[in-house]
């Protein structure tokens, strides 16, 4: 996991989405399977994979819907993050046809513990 901050001073601490789907997608699916990322805000994350089987592409869009933070202690804070992601066939040949209906669909909640 890889985070990123505003400077050396800042409290400001937040996930580096792209790098980390990244790597999940090639520890899971090799090398070679993020195709593209068109979209790598921190609200928002969409990418082409393509499976080491060769079969069809796939585009996952991971969107945030929340996020909260709760100080434990004066040394430690808890955070949590709820995204919905959205797995679909990619639209290689007519992006503007008809919507392709996902192949799943789940909100995902991440809770994490830091220690300052």
């Amino acid at each position: 996991t890889q985070s990123r901050g505003d400077d050396a001073s800042s409290s400001y601490i937040a996930a580096d989405r792209e790098f980390n789907a990244k790597e999940i997608a090639k520890a899971a699916m090799g090398g070679y399977s993020v195709l593209d990322v068109p979209i790598a805000t921190p609200n928002r994350f969409s990418c082409v994979l393509g499976p080491p089987d060769g079969s069809n592409l796939i585009c996952v869009d991971i969107i945030t819907i929340g996020r909260k933070s709760e100080s434990l202690s004066d040394e430690k804070f808890a955070c949590s993050e709820v995204v919905r992601q959205i797995v679909s066939p990619a639209r290689r040949n007519n992006p503007n046809g008809a919507p392709v209906p996902p192949l799943s669909v789940k909100e995902i909640e991440t809770i994490s513990v830091y220690t300052k």
